[in-house]
C-alpha cells in the first residue's frame, strides 16, 4: 500500500489514480483554485430557470435525499436561494435506524416545507441480496448502493420531472478520474461542480435548520465524527468492509477530505487512521447481524474468507 504525500489517501482505494506519490483527489482539489465558480454558479442558474421553463410537471427538481448535512444543504441551495419546486426522494434500507437520522429526515421535510417520496425494496430482498454480495464479494450493499441513484431518477423519468440533483460527484471528489464533469447523464446533475463541495460547510448550514448529530446517543468505535453516514447502524458494516479488501475504511476517506481541507494536520490524521481505522463498531456489527440472520462466528468467517491480509 502506498499512501498519497498530501492526504494520506491509500493507492488500494479501488480506481484510485496517482501521479507519483501523490493523490488524483489532491490534484482534483488543488484545481478548484482555478476554477471559475461564478461563471459556474451562473449554469446553475440558467439550469434552474430551464427547468422551471419546461413545466412539463409539478415539480421543477427531484432532489435525493437521506435526511443528513449534505441533504440539507443540497435543499438549501436549490430550494431557498433557487426557488424551485422540489419533489424530496428518498430510498431506505432495512437496518435499524438512529433516532437522530430519523429526526434529521423529518426535519428536512417539515423545514423546507416540500413533498417528499420514499422507496424501500421488499426485506426478503434486502435480505437475500446483502447476504449473497456479503459473502460473494465482501460488499453487501452492491446492489442497494446502485439503487440509492437509479430509483430516483427513473423516477424522474416517469414523472416528467426535468431535473435530478445529486450531492457530490464521488469519482471527481475521490480521484478516480481527472474529468469533473457537471452531470451523471442528460437532466442528472452534480452539485459538487457548481459549489466546491465541503463536509464541513454543508454541516454549518444543516446545523441551522436544526440538523442533529450522534452525540449523546451513539459513541460510534471506528469512526472520527458524529455527523457522517449516520443515519443506520448496520450500514457502517458495508463502509468497514473495505478494510479487510483494501486496508483501510471509511475513517480514512473522512481523514484524506478534512486535511485537504485544511481542518486536520497530517500528523494527526496519521494517528487517527492507526488508532481507528481497523475496529468495527459493535453495535454496528449487531445491528448488520441481526437484521441479516448471521451470529458472531458467521460473520467473522465470511470477513476472514475476504481478508487480504490487513486484519491484526
Amino acid at each position: 500500500m502506498v499512501k498519497c504525500s498530501k492526504c494520506l489517501m491509500p493507492s488500494t482505494r479501488p480506481g484510485s489514480l496517482f501521479e507519483g506519490d501523490v493523490c488524483q483527489a489532491c490534484i482534483n482539489y488543488e484545481a478548484r483554485a482555478g476554477v471559475n465558480w461564478k461563471g459556474r454558479l451562473d449554469q446553475l442558474w440558467l439550469l434552474a430557470q430551464k427547468a422551471k421553463d419546461q413545466g412539463h410537471s409539478r415539480y421543477d427538481v427531484l432532489i435525493p435525499v437521506s435526511g443528513g448535512k449534505d441533504s440539507h444543504a443540497l435543499c438549501h441551495i436549490l430550494i431557498k436561494e433557487l426557488d424551485l419546486r422540489a419533489l424530496l426522494f428518498t430510498v431506505q434500507d432495512h437496518f435499524l435506524h438512529t433516532s437522530a437520522g430519523t429526526h434529521n429526515l423529518q426535519n428536512l421535510i417539515a423545514k423546507f416545507g416540500v413533498p417528499h417520496m420514499q422507496w424501500t425494496p421488499s426485506r426478503d430482498w434486502f435480505v437475500k441480496t446483502a447476504r449473497m454480495q456479503f459473502e460473494a464479494f465482501g460488499e453487501p450493499l452492491r446492489s442497494f448502493e446502485k439503487l440509492i441513484y437509479e430509483i430516483p431518477i427513473q423516477t424522474a423519468k416517469e414523472w416528467s420531472i426535468p431535473l435530478v440533483v445529486f450531492g457530490e460527484n464521488s469519482a471527481y471528489e475521490y480521484g478516480t478520474t481527472t474529468e469533473d464533469s457537471p452531470e451523471r447523464e442528460p437532466g442528472v446533475h452534480y452539485m459538487s461542480y457548481y459549489k466546491p463541495w465541503s463536509s464541513m460547510t454543508n454541516l454549518a448550514i444543516a446545523k441551522g435548520y436544526g440538523f442533529r448529530t450522534l452525540q449523546g446517543e451513539w459513541e460510534r468505535q471506528g469512526a472520527i465524527e458524529s455527523f457522517e453516514q449516520m443515519d443506520s447502524y448496520g450500514y457502517m458494516v458495508h463502509l468497514w468492509m473495505k478494510y479487510p479488501k483494501f486496508g483501510f475504511q471509511r475513517v480514512s476517506d473522512v481523514v484524506s477530505r478534512r486535511i485537504r481541507e485544511g481542518h486536520l494536520t497530517k500528523a494527526a490524521g496519521e494517528l487517527l487512521i492507526s488508532h481507528c481505522d481497523p475496529i468495527l463498531d459493535p453495535q454496528a456489527q449487531n445491528s448488520f447481524c441481526e437484521t441479516l440472520g448471521y451470529n458472531a462466528a458467521e460473520f467473522w468467517e465470511i470477513v476472514a474468507k475476504h481478508d487480504k491480509g490487513f486484519m491484526r
